[in-house]
């Protein structure tokens, strides 16, 4: 990341918050955020979070307008949407802050196999509470008050 030029920086980091923010846009505007993406690159990151057969199925489709803050959507599709948004840019570094909050558990299965295969070239850091989403081969770093004080008592014990 040190390399990165600071104009270039968010080309190639994608940021999923816990809460994100929906405006009362368009579908295809919330995804898009003013970048320059073709409506088929939007189709393929609404699909990638099992999203683009709704959406195609709405009267208007990626015209479709979320609302006040999604509120035409579900909660799992706000965040869903959140997450075509984070992924659209095929980011390099991919922050994701509870990504599966409010998500059902076979909607949350989905995201994160979707979110596995994307991962050649890109980092991801997911911040969970969720141990269900994590998969053998994830790097997990635990930093609940146990596993603190456990990572605490190795590190004493090297000068």
């Amino acid at each position: 990341m040190a390399t990165l030029d600071p104009e270039d920086y968010l080309a190639y980091v994608g940021y999923l918050p816990q809460e994100p923010l929906m405006m009362n846009l368009s579908i295809r505007e919330n995804v898009l955020l003013g970048r320059p993406f073709s409506d088929a690159d939007v189709l393929h990151a609404l699909d990638c979070v099992h999203l683009a057969d709704k959406v195609t199925s709405l009267q208007n489709g990626l015209d479709y307008r979320v609302g006040e803050r999604g509120q035409l959507l579900s909660g799992g599709e706000r965040q869903r949407l959140a997450i075509a948004r984070a992924l659209i840019a095929r980011p390099r570094l991919l922050l994701l802050d509870e990504p599966s909050a409010g998500l059902d558990e076979q909607t949350e299965g989905w995201i994160f196999d979707a979110l596995r295969q994307l991962a050649s070239g890109t980092t991801i850091i997911a911040v969970t509470h969720r141990r269900g989403v994590i998969s053998p081969h994830d790097y997990v770093l635990d930093l609940s008050c146990s596993a603190s004080a456990k990572a605490s008592r190795a590190l004493e014990q090297f000068p």
